[in-house]
């Protein structure tokens, strides 16, 4: 007999078998990379498995940095800064060798511990507004 929780892994196989089948860029990298990044976002729902209201209030998250863009300001490039993804990317593409200085993407701005931060935790929310928390239910 098949059990439910079986019925929801195919089910969820199946969801992330679709949205792969779908990626038909001409690019093969740009086919990786999306790839890549469907899977990993299947695999964060599968592992966290969070209610729908912890998944509306990550949505609300993003919603809210998009909408505090302009033309002058990217909020998504500074949420990729809090969250670390540009120094990431830039010491994936150019570690340089053993002992070297960390490359230029910290700038003349930057603070090892910015303001308001004590340590790890919840990047500050866009705009200056309270950040929202939330639990991901036990699985």
């Amino acid at each position: 007999m098949t059990s439910p929780g079986d019925v929801r892994e195919e089910r969820l196989d199946a969801l992330l078998t679709a949205v792969i089948d779908q990626l038909n860029s001409t690019d093969p990298r740009l086919n990786d990379v999306m790839e890549s990044l469907v899977r990993h976002l299947h695999a964060f729902v599968r592992e966290t498995r969070p209610t729908e209201s912890e998944w509306l209030t990550g949505i609300d998250f993003l919603v809210r940095t998009g909408q505090t863009c302009t033309e002058h300001r990217n909020e998504f490039i500074l949420l990729a800064d809090t969250l670390e993804l540009t120094t990431a990317v830039d010491d994936v593409n150019h570690a340089g060798p053993a002992g070297a200085t960390p490359s230029s993407v910290e700038g003349p701005f930057h603070s090892p511990r910015p303001r308001g931060r004590t340590g790890h935790g919840s990047p500050p929310a866009p705009n200056g507004s309270a950040a929202r928390s939330w639990s991901c239910a036990a699985g």
